[in-house]
């Protein structure tokens, strides 16, 4: 009779152990997925907001270089007209 009641107890522990055992290993490994997810999340949202200052570059360089290409194909007098034109918008006054 001792013994089972030995057993009985030994067997408790042992589940209680295994218990907590596996409650540790399922927080270690919740902790790990939780650090790499904002870690990927980080690491995306790096990459969105660095593809978004490239994309806003490169549409500044596309848009620069055809007013240059188109201004460049002026006569000087156009250019000089449209420069005029566009100093009295920004504000400037005429000399």
């Amino acid at each position: 009779m001792q013994n089972l009641f030995w057993l009985q107890s030994w067997k408790e522990f042992y589940q209680k152990q295994k218990i907590e055992y596996l409650q540790n290993k399922y927080k270690i490994l919740k902790e790990g997925f939780l650090d790499t997810f904002s870690t990927t999340e980080n690491i995306i949202s790096s990459f969105e907001k660095k593809s978004f200052i490239n994309l806003q570059r490169y549409l500044l360089f596309i848009t620069a270089s055809r007013i240059l290409r188109k201004f460049f194909f002026l006569s000087e007098k156009e250019q000089a007209k449209l420069i005029e034109i566009t100093i009295g918008k920004l504000g400037g006054e005429r000399e």
